[in-house]
């Protein structure tokens, strides 16, 4: 309802037709929840990608406005900021479901055993974990606030959507090195979010040399913010070496199902894999019992890390870890039973 009061003020504010906002304000709400059903039947899961029904909703407000013959940039500058809102709002709904969280860190909000049985990662239960969703809610609200003080202008329609564009891929590329979760993508060390955030930025720039978007300044000024992120990002890579990284927990899922998947194991070598955090991983077999063995390259594994990683690893092969025993030089054990694997 906010997003849609915003999107009367700011129509008014321009001059446009309030009919036309109307229709395309429907557009933008028909296609979130189209997208969100064809993704849930695809993956038989419900899963809402901000960026995926970011690029739509602009395809069709553009397109709807098109139709309509109406002023397509002075539309999408009330769509970006319209949908700028509802974001705020829906990261406030994220952080307190417990979706879309951030990585452990030495304060923060916790998610306890409600959050766990609606879904949360058991993992992380009860650790604090950085409020990232809080800190997205309040830079998109930044947003919107200066896009619409500032570029909303109805003399150079697309100043306020190059901006929010231009903004919020800023902000995500910065954020997204925050998130503690492991179901996005990554390619070359950046998620699939900071690919996306990439993606829209060049637009952003190629759209403004090419005429298309008003003035040079944003697109140039996004394009340094990211590039300056990027070399943070690659600095930030090199040190990354916690045991709940992200990153790490995804390679140390698929080294696990791979292990699980392996029909006998002695008397041949015992596989091991390494992750890019430093995390040492083999398994064997002890009577019915498969036995993953966890350790780090060049630093002690701490107690409580190798729990919780005890249950990364048998959540990865569908089995309850029945214990997990210390061994020498910071080395843990893990036992899971083979009978209770899917």
């Amino acid at each position: 309802m906010a997003s849609l009061a915003v999107a009367a003020v700011l129509t008014s504010r321009l001059g446009l037709r309030l009919g036309d906002e109307a229709v395309i304000a429907g557009g933008g709400v028909t296609t979130f929840l189209a997208l969100a059903w064809l993704t849930k039947l695809g993956s038989g899961r419900e899963t809402l990608t901000y960026y995926h029904h970011e690029v739509a909703i602009f395809a069709v407000a553009a397109l709807l406005a098109a139709s309509l013959h109406a002023p397509i940039l002075a539309h999408l500058d009330v769509t970006a900021l319209a949908l700028g809102t509802f974001l705020v709002f829906g990261r406030i709904g994220c952080l307190r479901a417990g979706c879309c969280h951030g990585r452990p860190w030495h304060r923060g909000v916790r998610y306890g055993a409600e959050h766990v049985e609606a879904g949360f990662p058991s993992y992380l239960r009860d650790l604090p974990l950085v409020p990232v969703q809080a800190l997205e809610s309040a830079a998109v609200a930044l947003i919107v606030l200066i896009g619409a003080a500032l570029f909303l202008d109805p003399r150079a329609p697309g100043r306020a959507f190059s901006f929010y564009l231009v903004a919020y891929a800023v902000v995500r590329l910065a954020l997204e090195e925050a998130r503690g979760d492991t179901a996005r993508r990554h390619l070359r060390g950046l998620s699939e979010a900071q690919w996306t955030s990439l993606a829209l930025i060049v637009a952003t720039l190629s759209a403004e040399l090419a005429g298309l978007l008003p003035g040079r300044g944003i697109g140039l000024l996004g394009a340094a913010c990211a590039l300056a992120e990027c070399l943070a990002v690659g600095l930030l890579a090199c040190r990354r070496s916690a045991p709940l990284d992200p990153r790490h927990l995804r390679e140390l899922r698929r080294a696990a199902r791979i292990l699980a998947g392996t029909p006998t194991l002695a008397p041949e070598p015992v596989p091991v894999w390494v992750t890019s955090g430093q995390v040492r991983i083999s398994a064997g077999r002890v009577g019915a019992l498969r036995h993953v063995t966890l350790s780090r390259e060049h630093e002690p594994l701490a107690a409580a890390d190798a729990a919780r990683l005890a249950e990364v690893v048998g959540s990865a092969v569908a089995a309850a870890p029945l214990d997990v025993i210390a061994g020498p030089g910071s080395t843990f054990h893990i036992l899971l039973s083979i009978a209770s694997q899917r």
